[in-house]
Order: C-alpha cells, then sequence, then structure tokens
C-alpha cells in the first residue's frame, strides 16, 4: 500500500481536434522535441496561466522586443481583454446590487 502523499493522481481528458489543429499539435511537438502531445498541451496550460496572472491579475502588459528593428510592441491577446471586460462588468454588477 502507497502512503497518501505518494500515490498520483492523473486524470483522463478527451479532446477532439480538428485535422488543422491536430497538425499543428504535432508540429509543436516536434519542434519543442517533447516526448508526447499531452506535454505540449501542459505547457500551452502554463504558459495560459502565466498571461492571466501577469495580464489580468497584475494588470501588466507584455512587450515583445525586436532588436534589429530597434522597437519594442506589446503583444495584446484579444481573448484575454474580452475576459478582463467581462470580469469588469460582473464586479460592477456585484458592487450595484448591494
Amino acid at each position: 500500500m502507497r502512503a497518501a502523499g505518494l500515490i498520483k493522481m492523473e486524470k483522463r481528458l478527451q479532446i477532439d481536434f480538428s485535422d488543422r489543429a491536430y497538425k499543428e499539435l504535432e508540429a509543436l511537438q516536434t519542434r519543442l522535441d517533447t516526448t508526447s502531445k499531452s506535454e505540449v498541451v501542459r505547457d500551452a496550460l502554463g504558459l495560459l496561466r502565466w498571461l492571466v496572472e501577469e495580464i489580468l491579475d497584475k494588470n501588466h502588459r507584455i512587450l515583445v522586443e525586436k532588436p534589429e528593428e530597434g522597437s519594442t510592441r506589446e503583444v495584446v491577446f484579444n481573448f484575454l481583454e474580452r475576459a478582463r471586460v467581462r470580469h469588469s462588468d460582473e464586479t460592477s454588477s456585484a458592487i450595484v446590487a448591494r
């Protein structure tokens, strides 16, 4: 019998991909030299979690520097901006309802 703290609990998730999305997943697996497609998805979730924390929670901006051009540009993630607006609307509604 294993000690309770040592049991590895994994959850399974079945995801349906279009052919195009599956090919992109395969290409990323190859390019990133990962051992599995699941590793690519886990890495993507980690990146998304970081983006949410930086942009939504901390109100930071993500900048990309192009040294060859001597320029810096802000990266805007439309899906995060939509989430920010929805969250702002929900917070405003909750305050008004009190």
